[in-house]
């Protein structure tokens, strides 16, 4: 059991300092003042808070972490498994991501961004401390940048010397509004500089140590309709004849050229760090989670696009534009909408954004723990092979640790779970099942129908034996047994958990057989 006196915890605010938003250029209806337009950009976009300040934290100390983490139950990885390492989106301690990192299954995070990379010599400096340890025992911590091209701006580009074409521009050829939003036709140019000056910084890191994750936050260059509405790309006369061209939609418009400067980025980033795993920010990163659920959902992300990320990766925030684990717009329909897509263009695997909440004032908008390891099985069953965690709504040590800390530590006993299943998940499929996605139904829903809306059943199939790993949750908490039936190997009656229940069934001497998988 997690020893934790009260997941909830206190709320603690979060001081903007003024900073300004780099390439986030969000002016809903152009009008607002900087200070709101960083406020509407921080509620739309828990991830962005991280971009605005990856300065090392303050409140409450490393210390408490580390003697909370001490307190539990680590969990047992299989040795040599073939699961990548976990990551988070956060700035940590060096001593707090060491225990991370040894005991629990993460990456050691840096991040990429010029005063860290000048304190790289420094072996006292925090920088420093995390490089080495990476390269001195490179059995034991891979190396994990945290990259924000948001911040690009921040960090030496001059939006006034970027290529011609990357911002919205009247027919007068002014900036439309007067502001900085990036074009779709924006030429491949402008994002080898942003590119560029991000892979520049890795090469030195590189120096260092082998950098075996690297993860883009994305929200930066073209916006989605939600942040930098139509309105503002129906003044720039030059871009509205290319769409009108096309033929496509809008969001298939814009969806392709989102793609098209990102792959330009990823390239530039993995010839800096060759043998890394490149994870984009959903985005055209990962699968829509929100496709066709409501009838705006076209200015709400992108489409997903292969190439742009290593593995899909969608974000899965509890509460946070969903209904938590039950309701109409519950999270594993959102992730199985996403699979739907991800699923439908080749990507087989999924490394999933995820948080059990923050706290927002609101205790309901934090996940219990039980549950939330059981949905993170069931991310695993549909695809995942590991999870960044984010904790979004303050920074860590300024809240307890029990609000915080017991989501790392259900990220780890999952992945040190399916870690003794590793060669299943990457030999096997997700089977589509009867019927069709709820939401987007020119999709598979990718479960099978217990009769109850609460009990979710997910399978995968092996792709060389008959054997099938099938996991049973009860998202709302309430435990019960159904019936599912799976072809080729029969009906079967499971016991739906809050903590999913985990089962390989087989055929052997013509008969199918059921067995209970334990953590």
């Amino acid at each position: 059991m997690l020893r934790t006196r009260n997941f909830v915890g206190i709320w603690a605010k979060t001081v903007l300092k003024g900073r300004t938003a780099g390439l986030v250029n969000t002016h809903p209806d152009g009008r607002f003042p900087d200070s709101l337009i960083i406020y509407r950009v921080i509620l739309f976009s828990g991830l962005f808070l991280a971009l605005i300040d990856t300065s090392p934290l303050d409140g409450q100390s490393p210390q408490a972490a580390i003697a909370f983490l001490a307190e539990q139950e680590k969990p047992e990885f299989r040795e040599g498994h073939k699961l990548p390492a976990l990551s988070h989106w956060r700035f940590l301690s060096p001593d707090v991501a060491r225990v991370l990192a040894e005991d629990w299954g993460f990456a050691l995070p840096l991040h990429v961004r010029p005063d860290h990379i000048d304190q790289l010599d420094d072996p006292n400096s925090d920088p420093g401390r995390i490089v080495r340890l990476a390269r001195d025992h490179p059995e034991i911590f891979r190396l994990q940048l945290v990259v924000a091209p948001s911040r690009a701006f921040d960090f030496g580009l001059d939006r006034e010397d970027m290529p011609e074409g990357t911002f919205y521009r009247n027919e007068n050829g002014a900036l439309v509004e007067g502001e900085y939003y990036f074009s779709p036709l924006a030429p491949n140019s402008a994002f080898v500089r942003i590119g560029r000056l991000f892979a520049e910084m890795i090469e030195t890191v590189e120096r260092y140590a082998s950098v075996s994750i690297i993860l883009n936050g994305g929200e930066y260059g073209l916006k989605k309709p939600h942040f930098v509405p139509q309105r503002i790309a129906g003044q720039d006369p030059l871009v509205m004849e290319e769409w009108r061209n096309d033929g496509r939609s809008w969001l298939e418009f814009t969806s392709s050229h989102k793609a098209r400067h990102e792959r330009v980025v990823r390239r530039a980033l993995l010839r800096a760090a060759p043998d890394a795993m490149y994870i984009h920010y959903s985005e055209v990163g990962g699968g829509h989670t929100r496709r066709k659920m409501v009838p705006d959902w076209e200015n709400h992300d992108f489409l997903y696009q292969p190439g742009v990320s290593d593995l899909a990766a969608p974000p899965l925030y509890f509460r946070h534009a969903n209904s938590g684990f039950t309701g109409q717009r519950d999270m594993l329909s959102q992730l199985l909408n996403a699979r739907g897509q991800e699923l439908s263009m080749g990507a087989a695997f999924a490394y999933y954004w995820v948080s059990a909440g923050w706290y927002r004032r609101n205790p309901d908008l934090i996940a219990d723990i039980e549950r939330y390891e059981g949905f993170l099985k069931m991310c695993y069953i549909a695809g995942g092979i590991g999870t960044i965690a984010g904790y979004f709504g303050s920074r860590p040590y300024q809240d307890p640790v029990e609000t915080t800390f017991p989501q790392f530590i259900a990220q780890s006993r999952i992945h040190a779970f399916f870690s003794h299943l590793d060669e299943f998940l990457l030999e096997s499929s997700l089977l589509p099942g009867p019927d069709r996605h709820r939401w987007s139904r020119d999709l598979p829903a990718y479960e099978f129908p217990t009769g109850n809306g609460n009990r979710r059943v997910l399978v995968r199939k092996h792709r060389d034996r008959d054997q099938w790993l099938v996991g049973a949750w009860a998202a709302d908490g309430r435990a019960g047994s159904v019936e599912v039936e799976i072809p080729l190997a029969g009906k079967f009656d499971l016991e739906a958990i809050a903590e999913t229940n985990v089962y390989l069934i087989e055929i052997a001497d013509g008969l199918s057989q059921k067995r209970k998988k334990r953590p």
